[in-house]
């Protein structure tokens, strides 16, 4: 949804980056790139009849008040490269950066990870360091702001892990986009599969017969995509990463499916494609620009507005808010290949189906779950749409649906779900395993480190039931925490806290009875239970697979897609941990500054208000991991599940028509599952490569064989 004159046809075909090649820059000094990105943007406005629209504070969330602007991705860097190093704002960036760095809670795990963790090792906050200690250099080691926000990108990165974050407005300025989209494609589902043209998956229907893609820019395509893979700084697991680089079926369904920017730091202005049958195609790459310019004159008006206090241009618009918007926050099966559903909430995050197919097994039920998000009303904004009533009443009504019609075994589709809220992965849990306590299956540990002990000091007051913080864990009895002495630990010989029950105040709320199910026992038999991902299951959708895979023996998953390896791949890749916190909803305590490494003074109780040193504040643009998980009742010192090797019960590559149509997904997977189908030589414990009941260990061939390379904070 454009508020804009222009005609939506144009719109549409420069954001999916297709048709249309992006303007000519406008003529301009050569010295001032950025004035140039300014003038080519003002000159698309017009082309196009585009006249930005004044949105309320809540529509500029959720909408793009223009369509993003493309332009030559060596314009974009050319901006970018010629803004000068501030060394004095860079250094107090890195300096209040450091103490809110120390809130994640794999900081120490991440220091020497275990095996199975199939992703490199990083000293954050001695990446910090490192990085201050080249901006104190005389001269400094960077060349210009770029280079120092390309290094502090690249240490973020190598934390894996979606729910850490910190990402400076301008690298948030562009999206970057190849001009071609590739597909992996098996012949059959279990050969290793080859590397296609996306824009070769009609081929059936138009009659020709598509060559695979040999080389991508004079690199063998697979060798291109797994250094392209090794930025995805949002996933621990290669085969994740390597998943997130193509379309598919359900990300076309999933409105917030928006891709991965694996060429935030670099992109050339075209893409050659070489295929085997010697077809050689040069494809026009484009930068996305999502942010209004139209102030901008020069480089050191760009740092003005975008790397510094005192910026009063409008923020980067979203990526996802694109497609987001376009689609009206609604999801749509229709789009992916998939069947009606018998129902689905509001904005299509949650639909049931009960395929009819002649090839379908007539006794499986299909839930796709694409988000536990909240559920937006564009129509409404002031309505509050949680989608905790819309997915309970859609989930309760699908399963008597299901049970109705003879449909004993279910699968659980959570391909491309990147999580949202825990009370909405609690009510479809609770809907499918009914228990009176309402105990969630797993346990918690935050890092401990002297801000959390001193927040939780400065919580004792007789105002409120229970400190902050401890109103959402609980002991792994049931109770409240006795002291926050007691809560915080830390266990011997780490740095975490003492295990807490995985739990949400609301959880404990009356309210939520209303949101259980009407059952006693559960509709499903865990035997009778698939969980399908793409390993890109992230953050809730995590922890309802750990919760369901840990504590209901029986439940299997499958894995699809990922790298050509006849090798496991893991059910999840993304985040494991959660909650995600970030510093904006941090109780404040007036005129406060965390310290580095140190307890606050008396006058600095925490939590407290941080130094605004930005637009807005600096820290409400840092977000993190708060806490590690395990299943309940483990040892205090296990490790925790985002460094543990736990791969699928079974894996299938894509066919062109699993790749075109979201129900043949379904139908191998069934046959998979509960009938002669095969998996993946490798990838299963079962005999002759049929899914067996228990899931395959680590093996060296998982491993990845790119890393990011030396830089700040690298180990080894």
């Amino acid at each position: 949804m454009f508020l804009t004159t222009a005609k939506v046809a144009v719109v549409l075909a420069v954001i999916a980056g297709g048709a249309g090649a992006y303007p000519l820059e406008a003529p301009a000094a050569p010295d001032e790139p950025c004035r140039r990105l300014r003038d080519t943007a003002v000159a698309w406005y017009a082309e196009h009849k585009i006249v930005p629209k004044n949105l309320s504070s809540v529509e500029a969330i959720l909408f793009p008040a223009t369509p993003a602007v493309p332009v030559a991705p060596s314009l974009a860097f050319a901006c970018l490269e010629s803004i000068p190093l501030d060394r004095d704002t860079a250094l107090a960036h890195v300096e209040f950066l450091h103490p809110l760095f120390e809130w994640q809670s794999t900081v120490d795990y991440l220091k020497g990870p275990p095996r199975g963790y199939l992703s490199e090792g990083v000293d954050l906050l001695r990446g910090l360091d490192d990085i201050a200690a080249k901006l104190r250099a005389d001269p400094p080691a960077y060349a210009n702001e770029f280079g120092f926000l390309a290094e502090l990108h690249v240490l973020v990165s190598r934390v894996r892990d979606a729910h850490f974050g910190y990402t400076s407005l301008l690298l948030d300025l562009f999206t970057l986009r190849p001009g071609a989209e590739f597909v992996s494609i098996s012949r059959d589902g279990v050969a290793l599969p080859e590397i296609f043209l996306h824009s070769d998956i009609k081929h059936d229907k138009e009659g020709y017969v598509p060559s695979p893609v040999s080389t991508i820019d004079g690199l063998p395509a697979l060798e291109y995509l797994e250094r392209a893979a090794v930025a995805d700084g949002g996933a621990h697991d290669p085969d994740a990463r390597f998943n997130a680089l193509f379309p598919s079926a359900s990300k076309e369904v999933n409105y917030l499916s928006s891709g991965v920017d694996s060429f935030v730091l670099g992109l050339n202005d075209t893409t050659t494609v070489a295929c085997r049958n010697g077809t050689v195609l040069t494809l026009r790459n484009t930068a996305f620009l999502r942010a209004n310019l139209t102030a901008i004159a020069s480089a050191a008006d760009l740092y003005r507005e975008f790397g510094r206090a005192g910026g009063t241009a409008p923020l980067p618009t979203p990526w996802y808010a694109y497609k987001a918007a376009d689609r009206g926050y609604v999801s749509d099966f229709e789009r992916g290949g998939f069947p009606r559903p018998v129902r689905v909430t509001v904005g299509g995050d949650a639909a049931g189906f009960l395929p009819a197919g002649p090839d379908f097994p007539p006794d499986v039920a299909v839930l796709a779950v694409n988000s536990f998000a909240p559920t937006i009303d564009v129509r409404n904004f002031s309505a509050s749409l949680g989608l905790m009533g819309e997915i309970h009443a859609v989930t309760v009504d699908f399963i008597r649906q299901a049970r109705a019609a003879g449909r004993s075994k279910l699968i659980l589709d959570l391909q491309g779900n990147s999580g949202g809220q825990l009370l909405h992965l609690a009510v479809l849990y609770f809907n499918l395993f009914p228990s009176a306590t309402l105990t969630f299956p797993l346990q918690s540990q935050l890092r401990t480190h002297p801000q959390l002990a001193s927040l939780l000091a400065s919580q004792k007051n007789t105002t409120s039931p229970l400190p902050w913080l401890l109103r959402i864990y609980q002991h792994p009895n049931g109770t409240a925490w006795p002291s926050a002495a007691e809560f915080y630990g830390p266990v011997p010989g780490t740095s975490h806290t003492n295990p807490s029950l995985f739990t949400h105040d609301a959880l404990l709320s009356p309210l939520f009875l209303n949101y259980t199910a009407p059952w006693p026992t559960p509709p499903f038999r865990p035997a009778d239970i698939l969980i399908l991902t793409d390993g890109e299951c992230a953050s809730a959708c995590a922890v309802l697979t750990a919760a369901l895979t840990h504590a209901h023996r029986g439940i299997r998953t499958l894995a699809v897609g990922g790298r050509p390896r006849h090798a496991p791949m893991q059910a999840v890749g993304r985040t494991r941990g959660g909650p995600a916190a970030d510093f904006g909803a941090f109780p404040a305590t007036a005129g406060a500054r965390l310290p580095r490494g140190g307890v606050p003074g008396p006058e600095a109780v925490p939590p407290m208000r941080l130094r605004v040193v930005g637009r807005g504040t600096w820290g409400e643009g840092v977000h993190f991991n708060l806490a590690d998980v395990a299943p309940l009742g483990e040892e205090a010192g296990t490790t925790p599940l985002q460094f543990r090797y736990e791969a699928a019960h079974g894996r299938l590559f894509f066919t062109w028509e699993m790749a075109r149509e979201g129900e043949e997904v379904w139908r191998v997977a069934a046959g998979v599952a509960w009938g002669d189908g095969r998996c993946v030589r490798g990838s299963t414990e079962g005999e002759a490569g049929r899914m067996g009941g228990a899931a395959p260990g680590y093996t060296p061939e998982v491993e990845d064989g790119y890393r990011l390379g030396p830089g700040p904070g690298a180990l080894g």
